[in-house]
């Protein structure tokens, strides 16, 4: 209980600077933790658009990009290529072929498969890969490969062109038994019977890579073109999109393969001639792909699932970029991308918190201090009242509080330095008329009002004049030397009742106070203070007079009636013998 009354009595710069810091604390955080709260539910809400829009983003560049495929074999499918009989005639299509690659770089090849059994294809020597495999020259940028089936032995002859068609070299010649009727691609275009077709994942014959087939035929020359789009064009293709930096993006065949993933190219479980198999989610050896490898059903969702103690925002879409074809887009966002925006404010909110804090600190001890030190110059102007010492100054602070207070001090300590003054030097003079006439000059001076008079009881009908005074003017001839209590008036009203009454000049009657009225020209407001002798009887009234729009008297009063209470005492008018009831009336109290 002593520690916490001593904590309670603490400075007053202690206690404005520790409420200035909790103020701050709490103002500070409780506005850091409404703005995290309002940001990150505004990001939650915003989330759901942004993962649609990011889906839409990719979606539409996986249609700007792959879609064009099925339009480009379909464009060749209207050419002569369909019906070229030997290599020339299908080498004057080679500028549109090239053109068509050259504009879908998701194209790896373009291929005809004859229903004679002849080949032609033309491919694209984008990488060391396909340079190494086919021995390419280091200017290539198509390598061109047709088969004669009629023809004993067949051989494939091989051309290298550079990126503006010149040849560069011979042809080459290599044995084969490649035979397109037998290819799957080319199989899945006879059933389709003029609609174009995606191939399932399967190992590319001669380039020995991982792809699909757009394939579709021509059923008046029952030609098949073809083309190529291998899985590493697709992984790249969704490696290139702007997602956050910890997302997963996939894309998966409609056997839940997947067929691309930003985060890796090793997709291929195993490879034969005959089959491909690619990984599904749960082969992919990661925690969360095996947590949602269960979802995809080939269903469009939006769903979210807790990993590593942070919430995943994911979405299934399906996609079909590619008549006949149908993919499956998965999209994983930690909640934590979504939400950086909110903890980058929380923790630059946080920041300045603790930056304004800091601030605080010192700013709060200096202007408490400065509060202080004259709240302490008011205690020790206090003091030196108290020991009734009443020469102390000061100057303005500039603080309006403590400015009134000194200034209030200042005025009592002048008010007791002139009681104390005026009561040592009145008991000075010998007889009770000089004493009147110096409190009369004194009191004027003091309050300083328009004039003073004073009044004691003569005896218990008549109120006699001790003094007065009026500054600039003769008070024997404006003053009456006896005033009747019989009168009504504001000097036997305040006598007979013992209060301090306050009215207006002239409201009195001429006979109270003479002509004294006739010699103010503005209104003049009269305030009587009874005088009481040492039993509290009234024994005389004090007058001050003052315009009737100035608070002198008022402000005055309390230092006026103070003053009565001695004034009466000391004024006692000397009493003769015949007039023993007067007096006894006047000390009976």
């Amino acid at each position: 209980m002593d520690s916490w009354q001593r904590l309670r009595r603490c400075p007053i710069h202690l206690h404005i600077s520790t409420l200035a810091v909790l103020l701050v604390l709490i103002l500070g955080g409780s506005l850091g933790i409404y703005n995290y709260h309002q940001t990150r539910q505004l990001i939650n809400s915003a989330s759901g658009d942004y993962l649609e829009q990011l889906r839409l983003n990719v979606e539409l560049e996986f249609q700007r990009s792959y879609a064009p495929v099925a339009q480009t074999v379909n464009l060749l499918l209207q050419t002569q290529l369909t019906t070229a009989q030997n290599m020339s005639s299908r080498l004057r299509t080679l500028p549109l072929l090239a053109a068509a690659l050259e504009n879908r770089p998701e194209l790896t090849a373009l291929e005809v498969g004859y229903a004679n059994g002849d080949f032609f294809i033309v491919r694209v020597m984008n990488d060391e890969h396909m340079r190494d495999v086919f021995s390419a020259p280091k200017q290539a940028m198509y390598a061109v490969d047709n088969i004669r089936f009629a023809s004993k032995p067949r051989r494939i002859q091989r051309l290298f062109f550079d990126e503006n068609l010149v040849p560069l070299g011979p042809s080459e010649y290599l044995p084969t038994e490649y035979d397109p009727r037998k290819r799957g691609w080319f199989e899945l275009a006879v059933e389709g019977r003029g609609e174009g077709k995606l191939t399932d994942p399967y190992l590319y014959f001669f380039i020995r890579k991982v792809g699909v087939t757009f394939t579709q035929i021509n059923t008046e020359d029952a030609a098949v073109i073809a083309g190529d789009i291998s899985l590493d064009m697709l992984a790249k293709s969704i490696q290139q999109q702007r997602i956050s930096p910890n997302s997963h993006l996939l894309i998966l065949d409609n056997n839940q393969q997947v067929l691309a993933y930003n985060r890796s190219d090793d997709l291929i479980s195993s490879a034969t001639e005959n089959k491909v198999k690619l990984k599904t989610l749960a082969d992919l050896q990661h925690p969360l792909m095996s947590l949602v490898s269960h979802l995809p059903d080939g269903t469009d969702k939006t769903f979210s699932v807790s990993f590593q103690g942070d919430t995943w925002q994911g979405q299934l879409k399906t996609l079909t970029p590619i008549p006949e074809a149908e993919f499956q887009l998965l999209l994983l966002t930690p909640e934590n991308d979504l939400l950086a925006e909110a903890y980058r404010i929380r923790k630059e909110g946080g920041a300045i918190i603790l930056m304004l804090l800091l601030l605080a600190l010192p700013l709060t001890w200096l202007m408490t201090r400065r509060l202080a030190l004259p709240l302490v110059d008011l205690i020790e102007h206090g003091k030196e009242i108290k020991r009734f010492k009443f020469d102390n100054r000061f100057t303005d602070t500039g603080i309006a509080e403590v400015d009134d207070l000194h200034h209030l001090m200042d005025e009592m300590q002048h008010n007791f330095d002139d009681l104390f003054g005026l009561l040592k030097r009145v008991i000075a003079y010998p007889d009770t008329t000089a004493r009147a006439r110096y409190v009369s000059n004194e009191l004027q001076r003091l309050v300083q009002c328009d004039g003073v008079m004073i009044y004691l009881a003569r005896d218990e009908q008549n109120l006699s004049l001790a003094a007065g005074h009026f500054p600039g003017m003769r008070t024997a001839e404006y003053l009456e030397a006896t005033i009747p209590l019989q009168l009504d008036s504001l000097l036997s009203r305040a006598y007979q009742s013992a209060t301090t009454l306050e009215g207006p000049l002239s409201a009195e009657d001429p006979l109270v106070i003479g002509g004294l009225k006739a010699h103010f020209l503005s209104e003049m407001c009269m305030l009587a203070v009874p005088l009481f002798n040492a039993r509290g009887a009234a024994v005389g009234v004090m007058a001050l007079l003052a315009p009737l729009d100035q608070d002198t008297c008022v402000e005055k009063l309390s230092f006026c009636e103070a003053l009565a209470g001695f004034l009466g005492t000391i004024l006692l008018p000397e009493r003769s013998r015949d007039e023993a009831d007067v007096l006894r009336r006047i000390t009976s109290g």
